[in-house]
């Protein structure tokens, strides 16, 4: 009969993706050292054949292999001296949300004594032991313009927001320690896209959001669909020193458009009431057929205007035009710049007109931040307080009296 005595220390509510660290500890009870001992953990024979799959192990003195598999046979232990201690780490993981029971099996060698004689005497034992594994969170996505407005097709160069969102379903904390993009071949990043969930901890029912700014690049054609690419998120158990782990989530695919034409503009931060301000638009030939456009500046209460109110232009191919406005704003606040609409002179398609207008919304400014008049400066006085003496000579007293001169 065995008489080491061992202890399995782990969590049975696993969570999918992570390397759940499962801790054994020995306690040599027998009446010798124990020699040629060696620990193995595998997943139960009875175990579906298809969860083979989808688990690895790992030991902590081989965790940095590449190598996987879903199990580890007699791995060697040090000798354990007699009512010496000793524990060994192992690591799970697995792929998928199940139930999995695995075998652990300690085999070992010690000297008895039978009939005042020393035998080695072989022994091995097992136990086996169960893993619940529940998925930590779920990720979905939203695809936002530049206003933050949900998109469904964007347009060539056309900036927008990838905006991953993060529920966790684990029944413990999760700490992020950081989250990136892999972007797909036609779209590019615009600028530095900085991890927003790094370091944030979550428990179960709290959500996260996280943010990169996009475009799509120069060579997607007309109508097609664009495979954004894939979602990179590094995470751990928040009260556990195990490795963090990375999980890629595919994104969504988006259409994408080319209506021939670009639109930039040259606006200033802010602006004062009543004092003028200059706003350019400059509309860029992307395509390689003429364009004949009318643009067209709407009335706006919050702003008069000085330019064309209405103007065609013909633009060749690869050309652009500037179109300049004179504003003068009226009220103070987050103010409603006047619209800017474009309509191409070759297209009578009425849909088109309204998918076009709205492009031509989604991608300029829509507010301005108007500031109020300085105040006029108040009058300044100056308070000049000089005593005399006066002689009251009806009392006879000396009485200090303040003379006051104001100047403005």
């Amino acid at each position: 009969m065995p008489k080491i005595e061992f202890e399995i220390m782990y969590d049975e509510n696993g969570l999918v993706w992570e390397w759940l660290p499962v801790t054994v500890e020995f306690c040599n009870k027998e009446m010798s050292t124990i020699s040629d001992l060696s620990i193995s953990l595998n997943l139960d024979p009875k175990s579906d054949a298809s969860l083979e799959r989808t688990t690895q192990i790992k030991t902590a003195s081989n965790f940095e292999s590449k190598l996987v598999s879903s199990s580890v046979l007699n791995h060697p232990l040090p000798n354990i001296a007699q009512g010496e201690k000793q524990s060994f780490k192992f690591f799970i993981k697995t792929l998928t949300a199940a139930t999995r029971k695995f075998l652990l099996k300690i085999s070992y060698k010690c000297e008895i004594d039978i009939m005042y004689k020393n035998a080695v005497c072989p022994t091995e034992f097992s136990k086996v032991f169960s893993v619940t594994s529940k998925i930590p969170f779920q990720v979905t996505h939203e695809l936002l313009s530049m206003q933050f407005s949900p998109l469904a097709t964007v347009a060539k160069k056309e900036k927008f927001l990838v905006v991953p969102k993060i529920k966790c379903t684990s029944h413990v904390p999760i700490k992020f320690t950081n989250s990136s993009i892999s972007l797909g071949s036609h779209v590019i990043s615009d600028g530095e896209n900085l991890s927003q969930v790094s370091d944030v901890e979550l428990s179960e029912g709290e959500c996260a959001t996280d943010c990169f700014c996009v475009s799509t690049g120069k060579d997607a054609s007309n109508g097609s669909s664009v495979s954004l690419g894939h979602y990179l998120l590094f995470w751990k158990r928040a009260e556990e020193d195990a490795p963090a782990v990375s999980v890629s989530i595919a994104l969504p695919s988006i259409t994408v458009e080319d209506w021939g034409i670009w639109v930039d503009v040259d606006l200033p931060p802010q602006g004062v009431v009543r004092t003028p301000l200059t706003i350019a638009y400059e509309i860029k030939n992307t395509s390689i057929h003429v364009q004949e456009l009318s643009v067209s500046m709407h009335v706006s209460d919050a702003f008069m205007f000085s330019g064309h109110k209405e103007v065609r232009l013909r633009i060749l191919p690869g050309w652009h035009e500037c179109v300049t406005y004179t504003l003068y704003p009226l009220l103070a606040g987050y103010v409603q710049l006047p619209r800017l609409t474009i309509s191409m002179e070759t297209n009578t398609n009425t849909s088109a007109s309204e998918s076009l207008d709205n492009f031509i919304l989604r991608i300029l400014p829509s507010h301005l931040f108007i500031m109020p008049q300085e105040k006029a400066s108040k009058c300044r006085s100056r308070y000049l307080f000089k005593s005399c003496c006066l002689c009251n000579l009806i009392l006879g007293i000396e009485t200090e009296v303040p003379f006051i001169i104001i100047e403005e």
